[in-house]
């Protein structure tokens, strides 16, 4: 990470949080992943914030994301998402670059991190696993029959999502979010994402929903399925 980048986010801590025990640069930029778009993501430890919270920046011509939290709420954060399955926080503490620390508990941080993403997220219930089957029967049986090009797009979309889903959690792996996602699966099993990417595209091509649907129903019939029939689960 460049030089530029540590003395730019060091200033940045000491005119919104001088109290910051540990600050953390992750994301993109630590990879030289980033473009001209690309914001710094910044873990901020702040024993006098009152609650965990995301707040957005722009300082000194950078968008800073800043994620802030006490010590006690971020490794709360950690084993909640253990159950989400989306490590956001937990890999900008295990891969980051520590900025500012106090006591070395950024390095306690990272440890517990990267502790963490190795364990892996929290075993799947069969319920949950269920949950997912059904949600994405469902999507299915409303493409088999949508005639309008428009709704088609968005049920695509929530079928993309659900299948993601699907293929990196029964694997075991961490999920993500838009990109994220996309890089999780390809790593959790390639031949799917690769399956995923070509069909998407004929579809946004052609916009025959009977071969998508065909192509859901292939992914689906190795995790048991379509599942409607005596399906149930709490609504709350």
């Amino acid at each position: 990470m460049e030089e530029s980048i540590i003395e730019l986010v060091n200033q940045f801590i000491k005119r919104f949080y001088p109290n910051a025990s540990v600050g953390m640069v992750g994301g993109s930029i630590i990879h030289n992943q980033q473009n001209r778009e690309s914001d710094i993501d910044l873990l901020i430890i702040d024993e006098t914030q009152e609650s965990p919270h995301l707040s957005c920046y722009i300082f000194e011509d950078r968008k800073i994301e800043a994620f802030v939290f006490t010590e006690s709420a971020l490794y709360y954060q950690f084993e909640t998402a253990r159950y989400t399955g989306v490590p956001t926080i937990i890999k900008i503490c295990a891969e980051g670059i520590i900025v500012e620390d106090t006591d070395d508990l950024g390095g306690k941080v990272k440890k517990e991190a990267k502790s963490t993403l190795m364990n892996g997220m929290a075993m799947w219930s069969s319920e949950d696993f269920a949950k997912l089957r059904y949600k994405i029967t469902d999507q299915l049986y409303d493409l088999r029959t949508c005639k309008d090009e428009g709704e088609q797009l968005f049920i695509v979309n929530n079928l993309i999502e659900g299948l993601s889903e699907l293929v990196i959690r029964t694997d075991g792996n961490w999920m993500g979010i838009g990109k994220w996602r996309a890089r999780c699966l390809k790593e959790s099993n390639e031949e799917v994402y690769n399956k995923i990417v070509q069909n998407v595209d004929q579809f946004f091509s052609s916009h025959d929903h009977k071969r998508f649907s065909e192509f859901v129903e292939e992914i689906l019939s190795y995790y048991g399925g379509e599942l409607f029939s005596n399906h149930k689960e709490m609504l709350f």
